[in-house]
């Protein structure tokens, strides 16, 4: 019998009240959740600005894209080819070890490729993490206080691209509850898709509805017992972003975050774009 090998494997240091655990993180499947605004006037908005880049309107909101786990990187630079492709802040969200971690993300996208495949154009590119997650039972009673951020460098000039709160998007459980209520469709991940929804959400694909305590990580997040969805084990989801300060535009150097003024802590990540030249 072969041996199951992660998709991807990052080192991310996880924090859990207080303590700070290194580990080695495999992860099998990464979702790019789009179009995940709680207010449907700044979703329109988003929309907007991507119809003037040229970019057709989503079938449905939310929507689920796949992207594989291999692009996802911690890496301060990233290689694309040609000079189209742009960040934007998300927070991301990690089943692992029985529990829910959350951090910060970019979702880089090349721009031109966008204006005639969404989904294509999500696999173009490296997806940046910040190499940090926090417990996810640690911020939800404040959840909404959470602030993302984003800043680019352009003409030598660090500016504000993106800034709000993620009350701006769906609660994790809540996007993740409309994304597993769609197994077994297009744009939804096999792990997904290989449990019913009702297991999902039930429980019933841990076994006894509550996953087993994985050591140093703490007391596992409850296998949804009041009908909350959670994530397969080892799935990374991004999550949404907000509307941008000047436009959907290309960035070349784009730092990111996620502060949580209630605990007065932030994640913070940066990268650098390396643009490979077109040839044909």
């Amino acid at each position: 019998m072969g041996v199951s090998v992660a998709r991807q494997t990052l080192s991310l240091t996880l924090q859990n009240s207080g303590t700070a655990i290194a580990r080695a993180v495999g992860i099998d499947d990464a979702i790019v959740a789009g179009w995940t605004g709680r207010d449907a006037a700044a979703v329109e908005k988003h929309i907007t600005e991507l119809e003037a880049l040229g970019v057709r309107r989503p079938a449905t909101t939310p929507i689920f894209y796949r992207v594989s786990a291999a692009r996802l990187t911690t890496a301060t630079e990233i290689e694309v080819v040609g000079a189209h492709s742009g960040g934007e802040v998300e927070f991301v969200l990690l089943q692992h070890g029985g529990r829910m971690w959350v951090g910060a993300g970019s979702d880089h996208t090349d721009r031109e490729v966008e204006t005639y495949g969404v989904t294509v154009s999500k696999q173009m590119c490296d997806k940046p993490l910040a190499p940090v997650f926090w417990a996810f039972d640690d911020v939800a009673p404040h959840w909404d206080r959470l602030t993302l951020r984003a800043h680019v460098i352009e003409n030598g000039e660090r500016k504000i691209y993106q800034e709000g709160s993620v009350a701006a998007m769906l609660k994790p459980r809540d996007l993740i509850g409309r994304c597993a209520l769609l197994a077994g469709t297009a744009g939804v991940p096999p792990a997904l898709s290989q449990q019913t929804a009702s297991q999902v959400l039930s429980g019933e694909a841990g076994g006894t509805g509550h996953p087993k305590s994985h050591g140093d990580l703490g007391t596992p997040t409850p296998a949804v017992p009041d009908g909350r969805a959670r994530l397969p084990e080892n799935t990374l989801m991004f999550c949404g972003t907000l509307a941008t300060r000047g436009g959907v535009r290309p960035t070349e150097r784009f730092e990111f975050e996620i502060e949580d003024p209630v605990l007065g802590r932030s994640i913070a990540h940066s990268y650098s774009v390396r643009i490979l030249p077109v040839l044909g």
